[in-house]
């Protein structure tokens, strides 16, 4: 889980990363989630939590990952948050309402990391 949000945020404040559901999320059998973005808009959405919800429904990870962003997008806005999702059957999955995401990821059955630093235009067809 990464942190990105605003400058010059306030003293004692408690951003998305240590928030079950929000900046990470995970349910057995399911899959699990990480986030990077602004912290406020990520707890206020559970981004985490909607992307695991969404699995728990037959979305693979990148479907599931997809679909949070875009209804995070229809409620809060753009530029706000990203996530890397991996379901139960080890499939990883991104996406993003910002400029640009960097992504990286290994799986047991990899020789090499897979990293990508792709734009928003460059996401996985929809």
């Amino acid at each position: 889980t990464s942190t990105g949000g605003y400058w010059l945020k306030l003293r004692g404040r408690v951003g998305d990363t240590p928030i079950p559901g929000a900046g990470f999320y995970a349910l057995k059998g399911v899959g699990a989630c990480s986030a990077t973005g602004i912290g406020e808009y990520i707890i206020r959405f559970s981004l985490c939590r909607a992307v695991c919800e969404l699995m728990s429904k037959g979305l693979s990870a990148e479907q599931a990952a997809r679909e949070a962003i875009l209804r995070m997008s229809a409620e809060l806005g753009e530029g706000l948050a990203g996530v890397v999702a991996v379901d139960a059957s080890g499939s990883v999955g991104y996406a993003f309402n910002t400029e640009a995401m960097t992504v990286a990821y290994r799986t047991g059955g990899m020789e090499n990391a897979v990293a990508l630093a792709p734009r928003r235009a460059q996401q996985p067809a929809r």
